[in-house]
């Protein structure tokens, strides 16, 4: 009988169990980096949107009522397309702050918590103050 017959299978496991670990500790480095390149992504569009919005105040001398008026506006484009979300993927909503302090367009309420049915909330001027 034959002493290493055995160890061709002691490697395979050992084998398997290093590749596991090393394994264990890149996946979530990967998905920390994923997620990093989707918050630049998001602050790229973000930018992008603010300086649409200061372009078209300073040419229109008034503030956008829809993204459409950012893409084309009396023949000029302040906006070259209409980014989406890139961490939810939903197109980007319009919030306005009302003249008496409540903000339209928003899913945030005063409690911090989001809620779809939540359109209309209370501006809070306590943070401001």
């Amino acid at each position: 009988m034959r002493r290493d017959a055995g160890f061709s299978m002691a490697a395979l496991v050992i084998f398997l169990t290093a590749a596991s670990i090393l394994l264990t500790i890149s996946v979530p480095s990967y998905v920390m980096e994923a997620k990093r390149e989707q918050e630049k992504e998001l602050i790229f569009r973000g930018e992008e949107y603010t300086r649409a919005i200061q372009k078209y105040q300073r040419t229109l001398n008034l503030l956008p009522t829809s993204v459409e008026d950012l893409l084309s506006s009396n023949g000029t484009r302040f906006l070259r397309k209409a980014y989406a979300d890139p961490v939810s993927g939903e197109p980007w909503r319009v919030i306005i702050l009302n003249a008496d302090g409540t903000l339209t367009g928003s899913n945030i309420s005063n409690d911090g918590k989001c809620s779809d049915d939540n359109i209309r909330t209370e501006y809070s001027t306590t943070a401001t103050e």
